[in-house]
C-alpha cells in the first residue's frame, strides 16, 4: 500500500494538530458560573415559578452556548485545512477516476452480454427440455439469479435448471395421484406458487367452504320443508288460558306472528 502511494507521488507533509486548553481553569470558572444552580433537586425547583425558571434557563443557555461557539471555532479551524486537502486529492484524481469508470462501465458491458447470452442458453434449454411446463410455468418464474453469475458456471447452472424442473414435474404428479377434492383449485395454486403443500392446503380449504356452504344449503331447505309442511297442516281451533300483563300479551302476540304460526289470532282478557 505504502508502495503504490509513493508510486502516486502522494507524499503530503502535515504535522498533527495539538489543540491546548486550560480545561481546569475552565472547570473552576464553569464551578463558579453555574454555583446557583448546583444541587437543584425537585424540593428546590418546586420554589421557581415559571418566570424565574425561564430566567435561569436563560442564564444556564448563555454560559453552554459561550464554551459551544469557542469548541466549534476551534473546530472550523482544524477542519478547514483539511477540507481544502480533500478537495485538491479529488482533484486531482479526478481523470483517473473518470478512466476507472469507463473501463468499469466496459467490463460491466460485456458481463451483462455474458450473462444475457447464459440466460438465453437455459432458456432455450428449458423449452426443449420441458416443452410441456413453459405454457404454465414460463422460464422467468423458474431462473435462480446466482445460475447467470459467471462463478456459477454453465453447467452447474444447467443442471441446476434441470434438477429444479424434475422436482416441478414430479410434485404435479403427486398432486394428480392424491385424489384431492377440489382438484382444479388445488392445480391452480400448485402453478401459481410451484409448492405442493400450497395446494394441498387450498383443496382442504376449497372443500372446507363446499362443506359449509352445502350445510347452509341443507338447513335452508329444512327450513323451508318445515314451514311448507306446517301450513299444510289441517288447522284446528285452540284454547291456551293464562294469566299475562299486557307487555307479556304485546310480546306472545310478537312471537306467535313473527314465526307464522296458527292463523286467526287473537289474544284477549277473560269474559
Amino acid at each position: 500500500m505504502t508502495q503504490e502511494i509513493e508510486r502516486a507521488g502522494f507524499s503530503p507533509a502535515f504535522t498533527p494538530a495539538v489543540i491546548e486548553c486550560d480545561f481546569d481553569g475552565m472547570r473552576a470558572r464553569l464551578a463558579e458560573m453555574i454555583e446557583p444552580y448546583s444541587g437543584l433537586d425537585e424540593r428546590a425547583l418546586a420554589t421557581l415559578d415559571v418566570k424565574e425558571a425561564k430566567r435561569c434557563r436563560a442564564d444556564l443557555n448563555r454560559i453552554i452556548k459561550s464554551v459551544e461557539d469557542g469548541r466549534k471555532a476551534v473546530k472550523r479551524a482544524y477542519n478547514d485545512p483539511l477540507k481544502a486537502f480533500e478537495e485538491e486529492v479529488r482533484e486531482v484524481l479526478a481523470p483517473a477516476i473518470e478512466a476507472r469508470d469507463a473501463i468499469d462501465a466496459h467490463v460491466k458491458c460485456i458481463e451483462d452480454a455474458e450473462r444475457a447470452k447464459l440466460r438465453e442458453g437455459l432458456a432455450n434449454s428449458y423449452y426443449d427440455y420441458a416443452p410441456a411446463l413453459v405454457e404454465a410455468v414460463p422460464f422467468e418464474r423458474i431462473v435462480e439469479p446466482q445460475w447467470l453469475n459467471k462463478s456459477f458456471g454453465a453447467v452447474k447452472a444447467c443442471e441446476a435448471m434441470y434438477a429444479k424442473v424434475d422436482a416441478i414435474a414430479g410434485d404435479w404428479d403427486a398432486l394428480k395421484k392424491l385424489d384431492l377434492p377440489c382438484y382444479a383449485e388445488a392445480e391452480r395454486e400448485f402453478f401459481r406458487t410451484l409448492s405442493l403443500q400450497s395446494a394441498i392446503d387450498r383443496a382442504n380449504a376449497c372443500e372446507a367452504e363446499r362443506e359449509s356452504i352445502e350445510a347452509v344449503r341443507r338447513q335452508v331447505d329444512a327450513n323451508r320443508e318445515a314451514q311448507g309442511t306446517a301450513k299444510d297442516e289441517a288447522r284446528a281451533p285452540y284454547r291456551i288460558d293464562i294469566d299475562l300483563t299486557e307487555g307479556e300479551r304485546a310480546r306472545l302476540l310478537a312471537f306467535i306472528k313473527d314465526n307464522e304460526i296458527g292463523a286467526n289470532r287473537r289474544i284477549g282478557r277473560r269474559a
